[in-house]
């Protein structure tokens, strides 16, 4: 293993969990002395984490979550700021990527008690995680966990509760357009009022139509850093000008535009190996 670089290891979602999971990876890495910390942008895929050996601690860059979190297995909810993460020794996890609503139907608990925490996944879902990273670390190699996952996926996947359709297509709308339709406009076509609209899908996502529309428009613009000149960017993402793109680049990464697109900082795109627009087209063929 490259010291510098973690390994990642994708793995296929099984056709009957695609409406709930986004995608699955292993992930291997080894800290230097000292401990390895990375930030981590905000982003609008939410993360079960399971921890097969060192846990992953979870810090903030902005006020919002404790201090330090760690847990083995752990669910990052939708979050619009940036954090810091710092494990020690070897990390060796699966991390299981979800939509807001895939977390509502596998989980079973909305996105208003899970937005804006790093919450342990032993005290949310007890009946099913209390042990998942203790069973884990009886298999020795990635296949041998990735079915183990898939297993504990297919049978718990059906205790939440689907989400409205209006809400599901309200965030696919969000992802195919890049951030950049307009809350009074995706009402408009909904056929429902801006408010109804509002409320039904912050109660699911815990999180406004506009934070995620934000969310979801610094996540193409990151994807972009770097290949084009940031005015051109501001200008494809609908921003008022280059000072703008440099707030919102501020508030969902902590850096710099600069400094993001040189620190090549992980994203859940990085690990699932997909751009935020792939991610769109592939919402998009699977309603």
């Amino acid at each position: 293993m490259n010291v510098d670089q973690p390994t990642i290891v994708r793995h296929q979602v099984l056709p009957s969990l695609r409406g709930v999971i986004v995608g699955i990876v292993g992930h291997d890495d080894v800290a230097p002395p000292g401990g390895r910390a990375r930030i981590q942008p905000a982003s609008s895929l939410l993360i079960l984490e399971i921890s097969l050996t060192s846990p992953l601690h979870i810090r903030p860059l902005h006020a919002g979550l404790d201090a330090d979190v760690a847990h083995r297995t752990f669910l990052a909810g939708l979050s619009t700021a940036p954090v810091q993460t710092v494990f020690f020794g070897r990390h060796t996890s699966i991390q299981i990527y979800l939509s807001p609503m895939g977390a509502y139907q596998l989980l079973g608990i909305p996105g208003t008690e899970t937005a804006r925490i790093v919450a342990s996944a032993d005290e949310l879902v007890p009946q099913w995680a209390h042990d998942l990273a203790d069973r884990m670390t009886d298999f020795t190699n990635w296949p041998q966990r990735f079915a183990a996952v898939d297993r504990e996926l297919v049978r718990h996947a059906g205790i939440g509760f689907a989400a409205a359709p209006l809400v599901t297509w309200a965030w696919n709308e969000l992802q195919l357009s890049g951030g950049q339709v307009r809350v009074g406009e995706l009402a408009q076509r909904s056929g429902w009022s801006v408010r109804h609209l509002g409320q039904l899908f912050k109660a699911v996502t815990g999180v406004s139509l506009k934070e995620v529309a934000r969310l979801i428009r610094f996540e193409h613009i990151h994807a972009e850093l770097g290949a084009w000149q940031l005015s051109d960017v501001a200008q494809r993402h609908g921003l008022s000008d280059q000072s703008h793109l440099c707030r919102e680049v501020l508030q969902f990464s902590g850096e710099t535009p600069l400094s993001l697109s040189t620190s090549r900082r992980p994203t859940a795109f990085t690990a699932l190996g997909v751009q935020p627009g792939d991610f769109g087209y592939a919402l998009r063929n699977h309603r």
